[in-house]
């Protein structure tokens, strides 16, 4: 005897929601951004907490070469990266630089700007590009 089945209920499909206009889509981002923004600085200002913003997309500007690759915003946000493709003569006489170049290896230094206008920086340390083509730190 086969057990008694019940129909399945189908589920009628909506259509997807037309996309936003691009003018539409400009106010949004707008409006997170603006968001976005307006809660960093509260909460900097209320809890003491550090917030670092990001590059400006208005004033980025990147430039690069196989060697060197450099990114600054008016904010006063940078980003320089950089790596030697021979060994420097210059380090024959240095024997603990011997151990600090690599063709594949980047060396690098951040700097960015908090909400209240001081810049924090960092060295990246050694990196190297991954299988997926980012930069990711290595130990020495």
């Amino acid at each position: 005897m086969q057990p008694a089945t019940t129909p399945r209920a189908v589920r009628a499909r909506t259509k997807a929601p037309a996309p936003f206009s691009a003018t539409a889509a400009k106010l949004i981002n707008q409006i997170l951004a603006e968001a976005r923004e307006q809660l960093l600085t509260e909460l900097s200002a209320n809890d003491s907490i550090i917030v670092l913003h990001g590059f400006d997309a208005t004033t980025k500007r990147v430039s690069s070469n196989g060697e060197f690759l450099y990114a600054h915003d008016d904010k006063g946000n940078q980003l320089a990266m950089y790596r030697r493709h021979t060994y420097p003569e210059l380090w024959n006489d240095m024997p603990h630089m011997r151990l600090h170049w690599h063709p594949a290896r980047w060396n690098g230094t951040e700097t960015f700007v908090d909400t209240q206008g001081r810049k924090w920086a960092r060295d990246t340390g050694f990196m190297v590009c991954d299988d997926f083509g980012q930069l990711v730190q290595v130990g020495e």
